[in-house]
């Protein structure tokens, strides 16, 4: 009992027994301002004299002697008690940051990266002056960490102290370091890479025996804290426990048998139960107790995506324990509990759940066992469940629970289909099952929409392999059926409308495949009477055959329409007008006068713009840069700045203000008056009986009515108006979807109903009917199977009833939520059909709120309609066959309604009713070819659908530009290669054998280049999978015109004005065919244009294009390899596999064209992950095989990034021999390859890989190659040689072309101004490289001097327009702001002031072109060899001056120097500049510290071991941490850190400042930052 209570701070009794502990003493002081009275102190007997030192700082003096009063955890010294104990010189001056410290203690709690920054601070100033106080600083700082509950914050102190202690290379206090180590991992706040490394440097310490006792308490304190263990625990023990000559196993099950007992090991990496495996089933083995304990772990590992499944089954059945879910054993816990727990833990977070055989396994055996422990839950989350393991249970027979309101949308087969490992189930059982039945047929719905492309009547049809795989199992393909017939057994009772979305759903099935599975349910269809059809729908009515003419004339006008708040009225506006329209027809209309681009009030680049109107007044608010600001109508000039748009409680829920009695309108909360400069924050659905007022607000979940105040919007009880009051017995109120309100006398004839001046509707819900009653007495009723078979369910409000022209039927209207608009639908009167649907609030029909204004618009059309009879229906219909496009059937349509139905004279009505009648005609058609779909033997798949779409975007990643589109979600599909095969069939054969799938046309791109293909497909390093999917790839398109068999072919890229349907049109010219691929919207230059590619074939050779498209480029199909050579090809591919990588082919590619040998690498190996955003693209075994580095990788990737993806595969394909059997026995063409690469690039200058590896890590790699090549040997038209023009674009984009060539711009510009003083700093004097820096300087600095130049970006208030001069143009204002660059020919040097208005890394790169240092620096004394970072040949007299004052050596002398005054002085670099061995620089380093001139030190990313006494600077990489005495020496360009000033003068400056009496030391320590 005692351990928890010390571990939780408790002072216990008694003396302390046993290591860790202390004796608690009862210390009293006193002060001169709290006259008698005594202050007591509980403090550590450890402690105490610090405790004393430290009250005497503040005034207190000791009392008494200290009274022992009992026992606690020992508490190592912390800060200022050390300081004071250990370097009492300095503790008072410590004392002085106990104030601050106090001060960031409490900012902890609240703001912890605010506390975190200014313990950085202090840190930094005791760092420079007194860093033996570090450790203990930051262990303080930690402790108000762990005072605040933040671990993790803890954590990093604590590192930060144990960094401390190497940085500086001080004395480690073992006894205190191991009590820090225990307290902080008491707290959790012991990290795992701070354990692992005092474990390692324990054990030279202390002894092996007494290292591992506490390295092991240690990791389990951790552990008991709350921390999961860390990955190298087991080996870490293992290794200490064998050193002691201990059993390390017994060690190991000990640790174990502890470990299970804490709850955070079951957040272990699965490492760790990887390593302790052996203990675990060892224990579980013997005793039934660890076993019972494994059964109530269920893990939760690191990683978003860690799936610790099959091994962590695999462990339960190696220990013994699955046979105790399955009853064999002793455990009488609940199985079902296990599983369902389980199955939770599975599924948390955002891990994807993949199928899993063991699982599925273990399930099957424990069904004996589920079957006698009643309901089991095995669905966890709303809205996901493990399909086999549920179908698996039901098929057992084990009852299972669904809890209500999970899967409201169905179940989701997304996973289950895309999920290829083994175990799959049929669903049989969960479609048996009359619960589940429903929410299954639900999920294959949405599924199916998912798969699919497009949605419309005409989209593709699911490929065979996606039919197969998914809806072809026996569980989806019985209720696939059910919903089939659904659908077609009501058709030809049905509506135009609701035809039309049933034939849209089963369009994805229009195939022989498709209709096999349903054969019964699609020849339903073939009875259905078209005319019947249109004649029912026709005589039920149109909403259009309503108008108000008002609102059709306003609405015309706008471009992009919203409706505004306001009540009756109705507001219309876009982003230049508004239009207020009265109840009457009345009409105002208001063009905005929002201030211009300057105006702190002008507009934001992607602007919100309201409206609200207020008693004949009209406010409008827009967004600006800052926020918000708006006027009123009446004084345009008087702006304000707030939010006019308030929030709306409900998503879709409509909610319409209403007028007040005597002027203003509420939204439910406070008034509203014309003139208010804030606008109401909320706005509720209303209601009024012209009395009393509500507003319908949601609680819980749960929509109630509540009476307001609308003049002070106080809110009063809940309650409801008298009329929604009325519900019927079983009837629940839909609150949020009724209305109540006084109506204006222009309603007085609403098609919605009114009654005593009020308008109103109750919707309700009764079991599964939505009942709705108007305030007239009308009644309509929908049930949810209706709505669920146009695939709509609880997102369907029953909003409203109406009755059409001339009618005395009442239909049922709902809304829909949706974006961007609204959808309203009307439907039959019985409530069985779709009758009509358009968006809410279009060109035509205002918002349902405003329908009451809705008058007929043709009376004697709309009396026709309602006599229509099935033969005139008929006769609309006859449209010849060979007319079609839907402009030409419109065409037809329209002029049968001339000559049928004369009756019907208004335009805007018959255009709809012809838009109506063609939709008809189509769906007829459609129909008629069903005979042939179920005629047709179904062909199989063929084997090589197998590879998905992903596979293949994987394998020719980077090899083409084109993207795949799909109109729906895409994984897992198999569309691709059906395109391909389909595609390459009909241009050979000229005739279809299918209907292409309209995904994208990523792959035409590859025609170009087939051999660059079968390059990546043969290469050694390609993955298997990749291979795979690129030979079917390959086989799809040989023998066809695709692969040059066949008619001349040719790709063209095409752009046309506007966007056409998504879908795979196929053209033809006499024997010529064009296949038009689905248009991708594009962008450039600002401009938005419609894409798309085709593939032609031509007899004659002679190509035409279509109507309605533009060229714009077109190419060859084939490359070097087509017809007979790519069957070749394909044949020794599948007999020999990839062909051998040949190392020798790289080095002659290399001396060909100058390029890296990791560029050359790349290209010969395919361009494997060229596009992979990883760091490390290649796997190991890759690289291995190549011979190359990953430095060496990474650099020749981003150089090769740059390329087009057409340029690369035209590279690849050069380097396909013209026998593709010479691949695997010569090896790629090198010749072709490289004439290839210098027709793009041109033959270069070699520079060093290793070189360009590092210059890649201080500027962009993709330029770093380009940059060192040019300087090495500048070219015409390379970027060093070539002006170009420079424009700015959007807000902060410069763009800078050139007619020829690459042109000088900002990428560039920073580059070479780090590169010049980069290559000067680590050249040899030698280097030919080095003697070309002057050269290009002066070719740097010319092309700057260009007057069309522009670089850097900047901003400044617009108010304060800077007055720096001519260099400085100012761009595109945009609100307060305006943008800016520079001109840098108009810099009237490296001081002008227009360099402080734009980014520091511009204005840095052209004041180091402008200086006059980087001269002097790129310079090379005449006849100097050697390497000027080492002083004995750059500075050999300042050498022999340091070697005489301090009685050294010169190599010794030289090292000092190089210390004093380099940037990067590690050991690797130093030997390199001296050309020592290792031996050699120790030998300096052991000197210079037994001299006093250096001291040692662990510090990281150093690289040495020895450091110039003072304070130190951390950086980040590149640049390499230093001194702080020599940052003087240093100038940090871009990433890169260099020197200012040539070696020789450096050494010298710096022994100077030496002499002079400013040595390297340790700063006082300041009192005051």
């Amino acid at each position: 009992m005692s351990e928890p209570l010390l571990e939780a701070g408790a002072i216990l009794a008694g003396e302390p027994s046993g290591g860790g502990l202390d004796t608690v003493t009862a210390r009293a002081y006193t002060h001169p301002v709290l006259d008698d009275r005594t202050v007591v102190r509980l403090v550590g007997a450890t402690v105490g004299p610090a405790e004393d030192i430290s009250m005497e700082f503040l005034g207190f003096a000791p009392a008494a002697a200290p009274v022992p009063v009992g026992h606690a955890r020992r508490q190592a010294l912390g800060f200022p008690a050390w300081a004071l104990v250990h370097d009492p010189a300095n503790g008072r001056h410590a004392l002085a940051l106990v104030k601050e410290m106090e001060r960031l203690a409490r900012t902890a709690r609240s703001k912890p990266g605010n506390a975190k920054d200014g313990y950085d601070g202090l840190a930094q100033r005791l760092g420079a002056a007194a860093p033996q106080f570090l450790p203990t600083f930051w262990e303080q700082a930690g402790r108000a960490f762990v005072a605040a509950e933040n671990a993790r914050m803890a954590g990093t102190c604590f590192t930060e102290a144990r960094r401390a202690e190497q940085v500086h290379g001080l004395v480690i206090d073992e006894d205190r370091v191991r009590d820090v180590h225990l307290e902080f991992a008491f707290a959790g706040a012991l990290t795992a890479a701070m354990l692992a490394e005092y474990g390692r440097g324990v054990t030279g310490r202390r002894d092996p025996a007494e290292a591992y006792e506490l390295v092991r308490t240690l990791a389990l304190r951790r552990v008991a804290g709350g921390l999961p263990p860390h990955a190298s625990m087991a080996a870490d023990l293992a290794r200490l426990a064998k050193a002691a000559g201990l059993d390390a196993e017994q060690q190991a099950d000990e640790v174990v048998t502890q470990l299970l007992t804490y709850p955070a090991m079951a957040r272990s990496h699965p490492s760790v139960w990887k390593a302790y495996r052996k203990s675990l089933v060892r224990l579980a083995k013997r005793d039934a107790a660890v076993r019972f304990r494994l059964l109530e772990i269920f893990p939760d590992p690191p990683g978003w995506d860690t799936d610790i499944t099959e091994q962590w089954l695999e462990l339960l059945e190696a220990a013994g324990t699955a046979d105790e879910l399955t009853g064999a054993g002793t455990w009488d816990g609940r199985s079902a509990r296990w599983l369902e727990r389980f199955l939770a833990s599975r599924g948390s977070g955002y891990r994807g759940v993949k199928r899993n055989a063991r699982l599925l396994g273990l399930v099957e055996r424990m069904i004996p066992r589920l079957l006698t422990e009643g309901e089991v839950e095995l669905a966890p989350h709303r809205y996901r469940v493990e399909l086999d393991v549920l179908d698996l249970c039901l098929a057992g027979g084990v009852p299972v629970a669904i809890p209500e309101g999970h899967f409201r949308g169905g179940l989701d087969l997304d996973e289950w289909a895309r999920d290829q490992l083994p175990g799959r189930r049929d669903l049989a059982a969960l479609a048996a099952d009359p619960r589940l039945r429903p929410l299954l047929k639900l999920g294959v719905r949405a599924a199916i929409a998912r798969l699919r492309e497009g949605s419309a009547l005409t989209s593709p049809a699911l490929p065979v392999r996606t039919v197969e795989q998914v809806l072809a199992v026996a569980g989806v393909r019985e209720v696939l059926a059910e919903i089939v017939r659904e659908q077609t057994s009501r058709a030809a009772a049905g509506t135009v409308a609701g035809l039309d979305v049933s034939l849209s759903e089963l369009a994805a099935l229009w195939s022989p495949t498709g209709m096999a599975l349903v054969p019964d349910g699609f020849r339903e269809l073939t009875e259905v009477d078209m005319a019947t059809v249109v004649a029912r729908t026709l005589r039920a009515g149109l909403p259009a055959e309503f108008v108000w003419p008002a609102y059709e004339a306003a609405a015309s006008e706008k471009k992009n329409l919203r409706i505004g708040e306001s009540w009756p009225e109705i507001v219309l506006y876009d982003d230049q007008s508004a239009h207020v329209v009265t109840p009457g027809g009345q009409v105002t209309e208001h063009v905005y006068r929002i201030p211009p681009q300057g105006d702190r009030h002008a507009r934001a680049h992607y602007p919100h713009t309201a409206c609200f109107s207020v008693d004949g007044d009209l406010v409008v608010a827009w967004t600006t840069e800052d926020g918000s600001a708006a006027y009123w109508a009446s004084r345009p000039d008087d702006r304000h700045e707030h939010n006019w748009t308030p929030h709306r409680r409900g998503w879709g829920v409509p909610a319409q203000p209403l007028p007040l009695p005597g002027g203003g309108l509420t939204t439910g909360v406070g008034p509203v008056h014309a003139g208010d400069v804030r606008g109401p924050a909320e706005i509720f659905p209303l209601a009024s009986d012209g009395q009393a007022f509500w507003r319908c607000e949601q609680e819980e979940g749960a929509w109630r009515w509540r009476e307001f105040d609308p003049r002070t919007g106080e809110l009063g009880r809940y309650s409801v108006p008298a009329f929604l009051a009325g519900l019927a017995p079983g009837e629940e109120l839909a609150a949020e979807r009724c209305q109540v309100r006084p109506a204006v006398p222009e309603f007085a004839a609403s098609p919605l109903g009114v009654r005593d001046g009020q308008i109103g509707w109750r919707s309700a819900t009764a079991g599964g009917v939505r009942v709705g009653v108007g305030i007239d007495g009308r009644r309509v009723t929908l049930t949810e199977e209706t709505l669920y078979r146009v695939g709509r369910t609880d997102l369907d409000r029953l909003s409203g009833a109406v009755t059409m022209p001339g009618s005395a039927e009442v239909l049922p209207v709902t809304q829909l939520d949706g974006y961007p608009h609204a959808r309203t639908r009307i439907w039959t009167a019985d409530g069985e059909h779709l009758l009509a649907e358009h968006n809410e609030g279009s060109s035509t029909l205002p918002p349902l709120a405003w329908w009451h204004a809705l008058r007929t618009r043709d009376e004697a059309g709309s009396a026709a309609l309602r006599k229509l009879d099935d033969e005139t229906a008929a006769r609309l219909l006859t449209v010849d066959a060979d007319v079609t496009g839907t402009t030409a059937v419109n065409k037809a349509v329209t002029a049968n309604l001339v000559a049928h139905l004369p009756a019907v004279t208004d335009v805007a009505l018959r255009a709809r009713l012809a838009e109506v009648i063609s939709r008809a005609v189509r769906m007829r058609r459609r129909l008629a070819e069903i005979p042939e779909h179920l005629d047709t033997v179904p062909e199989a798949a063929p084997a090589s659908l197998s590879v998905t779409d992903d596979a293949l975007d994987q394998a020719w990643d980077g090899l083409t530009s084109g993207h795949r589109v799909y109109y729906g979600n895409g994984s897992g599909r198999h569309q691709t290669l059906e395109q391909v095969r389909l595609v390459g069939a009909l241009l050979r054969d000229g005739a279809g054998r299918g209907e292409i799938p309209a995904v994208g046309s990523a792959w035409t791109g590859l025609l170009a280049g087939l051999g660059g293909v079968a390059l990546r497909a043969a290469a050694a390093s390609t993955l298997p999978a990749d291979r795979e999917a690129l030979a079917v790839f390959l086989g799809e398109l040989a023998g066809t015109p695709l692969a040059g068999d066949g008619p001349p072919a040719r790709l063209v890229q095409l752009t046309q004005p506007r966007a056409s349907a998504s879908e795979v049109e196929v053209r033809r010219d006499g024997e010529r065919l064009t296949v038009l691929f689905p248009p991708q919207q594009n962008y450039h230059q600002g401009r938005r244009r419609w894409e798309r590619d085709a593939v032609q074939v031509s007899p004659d050779g002679v190509f035409t294009l279509p109507e309605g498209v533009n060229l714009r480029r077109e190419f060859p199909v084939g490359g070097r390899l087509t017809g007979e050579r790519l069957r070749t090809f394909l044949t020794l591919l599948a007999e020999r596999g990839p062909a051998p990588w040949r190392p020798e082919a790289a080095d002659a590619l290399t001396t060909a064209t100058g390029m890296t040998r990791g560029e050359a690498v790349l290209l010969l190996a395919g361009l494997p992950g060229i596009t992979a955003w990883e760091a490390n693209f290649l796997t190991a075994e890759q690289r291995t095989t190549l011979g190359l580095s990953a430095a060496h990788a990474k650099v020749a990737r981003a150089s090769l990034s740059e390329l087009t993806a057409r340029q690369r595969l035209a590279l690849l394909d050069a380097a396909m021999p013209a026998d593709p059997a010479g691949l695997w026995s010569h090896g790629p063409d090198v010749t072709a390859l490289a004439e290839q690469w210098i027709a793009l690039r041109g033959r270069q200058i070699p520079v060093p890989e290793d070189l360009v590896a590092d210059f890649a890590r201080v500027v962009d790699d993709s330029v770093a190659a380009a940059v060192l090549q040019a300087i090495a040997g500048p070219q015409a038209g390379d970027w060093l040689s070539t002006d170009g023009r420079s424009e700015a674009e959007g807000y902060w984009q410069l763009m800078t072309r050139a007619d020829e060539g690459t042109p000088f711009a900002e990428p560039y510009l920073k580059a070479v101004a780090v590169a010049l003083p980069w290559l000067a700093y680590r050249l040899r004097w030698e280097d030919p490289l080095r003697a070309a820096l002057p050269e290009a300087l002066r070719l740097a600095r010319a092309r700057i001097a260009n007057p069309a130049l522009l670089v850097g970006n900047g901003y400044f208030d617009n108010a304060r327009t800077p007055e720096v001069g001519p260099a400085l143009y100012v761009h595109s204002p945009h609100g307060t702001y305006a943008s800016c660059h520079v001109a840098p020919a108009k810099l009237t040097g490296a001081d002008d002031p227009a360099l402080g208005f734009v980014d520091d890394e511009t204005a840095t790169a052209l004041r180091v072109l402008l200086s006059d240092w980087v001269d002097v620096l790129v310079s090379t004394p005449e006849g100097a060899t050697g390497d000027p970072r080492d002083p004995r040949v750059s500075a050999p007299q300042v050498v022999a001056e340091v070697a005489e004052r301090h009685g050294l050596d010169t190599d010794t002398a030289a090292y000092y120097l190089q210390v004093l005054t380099l940037p990067d002085p590690t050991d690797k670099a130093v030997q390199g500049f001296n050309g020592w061995k290792l031996a050699a620089v120790r030998k300096a380093q052991q000197a210079l510290v037994a001299a006093e001139l250096l001291v040692q030190a662990k510090r990281e990313r150093a690289g040495r071991p020895v450091f110039l006494p003072g304070g130190w600077q951390a950086t980040r990489a590149p640049r390499l941490p230093v001194e702080s005495w020599k940052e003087q020496f240093l100038i940090g360009v871009g990433k890169a850190q260099t020197v200012a000033q040539p070696l020789p003068d450096l050494f010298a400056a710096a022994w100077a400042r030496v002499t002079a009496g400013d040595v390297p030391r340790y700063r006082d320590l300041e009192e005051k930052p």
